[in-house]
């Protein structure tokens, strides 16, 4: 008769391996989902900050210099000084209600604010045979009252 040897180190490697690739993947898209969260938040806080702000008639150097210190704080030095020269920002005085349809922010027209940021993701994949690299938001902000 012919003995069946056991190899049980073989099988937890070949179990641990394939463990081992989701476990990292979800990983992965975890710390993406919370990248673009935390991006997402700071730029409704700076878009809104920012159009307060001049409604109330502050000096946009001002506003800048505390943006930056506000990116600086929340993200550290190197992050902060990327994301504020990557993100593409617009201010502009909504006069026309019809103006705010498509914009999607409300209904009476007032000062308006809009930062773009376009940033790298830790993994890119492939969407309709072209490799996807980068994510964006855009945020606005309206105040009315301006």
């Amino acid at each position: 008769m012919v003995g069946l040897i056991k190899n049980n180190r073989g099988l937890f490697l070949v179990e641990a391996a394939m463990l081992l690739i989701p476990v990292v993947l979800m990983l992965f898209l975890l710390l993406e989902a919370f990248r673009r969260e935390v991006f997402q938040l700071l730029l409704i806080h700076i878009t809104c900050s920012e159009v307060r702000a001049l409604a109330l008639g502050e000096n946009k150097n001002i506003i800048e210099n505390e943006n930056r210190n506000f990116l600086m704080s929340a993200l550290g030095s190197v992050l902060g000084e990327q994301i504020e020269r990557e993100s593409k920002r617009s201010l502009k005085r909504v006069t026309e209600p019809i103006e705010l349809r498509w914009l999607k922010v409300g209904k009476f027209p007032g000062g308006l604010s809009e930062r773009w940021l376009r940033y790298e993701q830790l993994l890119s994949f492939e969407l309709r045979s072209q490799k996807k690299h980068h994510q964006e938001i855009i945020k606005r902000c309206l105040f009315p009252f301006s």
